[in-house]
């Protein structure tokens, strides 16, 4: 097994990318962190929402890039998208050292984020052999996301995968809590629970054949006393859940040549 070297925060470029859009407030949240840690910061982000996108591409498609300034570019195309464009042509001839998506206007965990376009464009990075982590934030109950409590843990996170072994086919998936109950000195590292998404279906008829659906989602946030990234998050942690770019069920692989 080989891991990455994480180069020194203060030396590294990043580039960002998300699925909430160029001008949501969690990527702008993300960019101020940036700028106070990293020497270079570039933002590749989609022109409009692409949430629940997950790793989609735009195969077969061409699609727009709209060059804001020198750091700045709005691509008509997926979070996946981005970090392509972001690693093969905006920063093809200095690549980044990290990539880093978000910060999600709501939770990626469970999953979630088989579904997640925050996390599909960390991935993306993650296949091309780039260290990405995926981040998000939970909407409070109001439905709004406090960004403060991101900022506040988010130099945590970093210190913890710097000096953490990182395996170079993992992803890493952070989410913070909605409420500040954080008192752990770095982020719960913890599987992701798995518990189905979607709850029941709503179907409406609006002409023949014709149906407008909409999908009912599960609470799947339990205040338990399991270490999974759901409960620590419901009891107000910040979780970090690694995730390998290689799907290859290798228990399944072990059963069959035994």
């Amino acid at each position: 097994m080989s891991f990455y070297t994480i180069k020194p925060m203060s030396e590294a470029r990043v580039l960002i990318v998300n699925d909430d859009g160029i001008d949501a407030h969690g990527i702008r949240a993300l960019e101020e962190i940036a700028h106070s840690i990293f020497a270079d910061v570039t933002v590749v982000a989609p022109m409009y929402e692409h949430s629940g996108m997950g790793h989609a591409i735009s195969y077969k498609k061409d699609f727009k890039i709209h060059r804001r300034d020198d750091r700045h570019y709005a691509v008509e195309g997926t979070p996946a998208d981005c970090t392509i464009v972001g690693l093969n042509l905006v920063m093809k001839d200095n690549p980044p050292d990290i990539v880093l998506s978000g910060i999600n206007h709501g939770d990626n965990a469970g999953n979630a984020i088989l579904y997640s376009g925050t996390f599909g464009g960390a991935l993306e990075a993650g296949l091309a052999g780039i260290p990405a982590i995926s981040f998000s934030q939970l909407r409070q109950p109001d439905g709004k996301t406090d960004f403060t409590i991101a900022k506040k843990y988010f130099g945590q996170v970093l210190e913890f995968l710097q000096h953490a072994k990182w395996p170079d086919h993992v992803v890493m998936n952070v989410n913070f809590p909605p409420d500040d109950r954080h008192t752990h000195h770095h982020p719960y590292h913890v599987p992701s629970r798995t518990r189905h998404l979607v709850d029941s279906v709503e179907a409406e008829e609006i002409g023949e054949g014709v149906y407008n659906l909409r999908s009912q989602l599960k609470n799947r946030f339990v205040n338990g006393d399991e270490h999974y990234d759901l409960d620590i998050l419901a009891r107000g942690g910040v979780t970090i859940t690694p995730i390998t770019t290689n799907w290859t069920c290798h228990e399944t692989l072990r059963l069959w040549t035994t």
